[in-house]
């Protein structure tokens, strides 16, 4: 979902019951949070920014990599500079990363401060050494946010979601309206199943980050599949579809949406257009097979015959291609899908010899 998400499940369980949780425990009750993480206007750190986001620009991550590390040193607790300048050095790797840890392993500590044993955190290399790190940044200030956050995605990967969501509601109890807690807020709530609560953060983050194009396709995904609300759902992908005419994913979702108002010609359509720009995306097919089968338990006669014929032949591409997106379509494609295909051949007769195509077939 919108941030690039850090699911890593293998071995979670194990792991999550070695690890340990959250400094704090109980109902969130923290002072607000002031902006001095995310605020400073020393004239040296204004300076250096400023000469490395324009190289940022230009992609010159190299080039960039002295200032950041000069805006890290001025703006010492300046968080999204001091995450930048972590991010640049690895994503360059080798020497650029090496010197980026040196500078935090010298980094000077100054014992009010959580920002060092933040980043040390970030750059640890395993979680229990991180959510130590972390609790020690809580400790000098428990209303430090951004350790809130990184403390509820580690044990959101891990599984813990009740872990994770304390961490969260503690985040947002700092500091309400910052973005990135909106966000994991929402995909921890999605996690747990609780849609209709999940739906106001992700809300807030996709209308302050329209450009997060990933975590508006969540959300237009939450408000269609989980909670109905399709005329809520339809401006969002109508605009993700004008900024891409050719994502698979925004026409699936038009097409549902075209399939729940009824409009079964755009819905077929939609799916159609999907498999041609992608024929593994199997969803599609299943989709089709599941509009032709409705229609024909709608119909009778050769429009029955008609349509199942359509239904036969989408089912028998999804059964072919032998791969579901999700668990809930592998079911389908392992355990539904031959129950209707026989009802389908007992009603019609079996399928031809023909080869499944879309747009040919069905």
């Amino acid at each position: 979902m919108a941030r690039a998400v850090r699911r890593r499940r293998v071995a979670a369980a194990l792991l999550a019951a070695v690890l340990p949780g959250c400094v704090v425990t109980g109902k969130p009750n923290l002072p607000a949070a002031s902006d001095r993480y995310e605020a400073c206007t020393d004239p040296a750190f204004v300076e250096a920014v400023g000469k490395a986001r324009a190289l940022l620009d230009e992609r010159k991550e190299a080039d960039a990599l002295p200032w950041l590390q000069k805006a890290a040193a001025a703006g010492l607790d300046h968080v999204p500079t001091q995450r930048l300048y972590q991010e640049t050095a690895l994503k360059l790797g080798g020497e650029a990363e090496a010197q980026m840890r040196a500078f935090y392993a010298d980094m000077p500590d100054r014992p009010r401060s959580p920002v060092v044993p933040f980043c040390r955190a970030r750059l640890a290399e395993d979680d229990h050494t991180r959510l130590g790190l972390l609790s020690e940044a809580l400790a000098r200030d428990p209303s430090f946010y951004f350790a809130h956050l990184a403390t509820a995605r580690i044990n959101h990967d891990l599984g813990r979601l009740d872990l994770a969501l304390e961490a969260m509601e503690r985040a947002l109890a700092a500091r309400p309206r910052h973005l990135e807690s909106n966000l994991e807020m929402a995909l921890v709530l999605i996690d747990l199943g609780r849609f209709a609560q999940a739906e106001p953060y992700l809300g807030n983050y996709v209308a302050a980050r329209p450009e997060d194009r990933l975590a508006a396709k969540t959300y237009a995904q939450l408000l269609l599949y989980r909670l109905d609300r399709v005329r809520q759902a339809a401006p969002v992908l109508e605009r993700l579809q004008r900024e891409n005419a050719e994502d698979p994913d925004v026409i699936m979702d038009l097409a549902a949406i075209a399939w729940r108002q009824g409009r079964f010609d755009d819905a077929v359509a939609g799916y159609h257009e999907v498999l041609r720009l992608d024929a593994t995306m199997t969803r599609a097919a299943l989709n089709l097979g599941n509009l032709y089968w409705e229609r024909g338990r709608s119909s009778d006669g050769e429009a029955r015959a008609a349509a199942w014929r359509k239904a036969l032949k989408a089912y028998e591409y999804c059964v072919a291609a032998n791969r579901g997106e999700g668990l809930h379509d592998t079911l389908d494609i392992m355990f539904a899908l031959p129950y209707r295909m026989d009802l389908i051949a007992q009603a019609i007769g079996p399928s031809d010899m023909a080869s499944p195509s879309p747009g040919v077939n069905f």
